[in-house]
């Protein structure tokens, strides 16, 4: 799961902020 799980760290755009929390919780839920 590590290795898939690479999320944007640093977000640059809110695009890019929702991508991260969209991963977030399909790997937390």
């Amino acid at each position: 799961m590590k290795q898939e799980y690479k999320p944007i760290i640093f977000p640059t755009e809110k695009n890019d902020f929702m991508l991260f929390i969209v991963i977030h919780i399909t790997y937390f839920d």
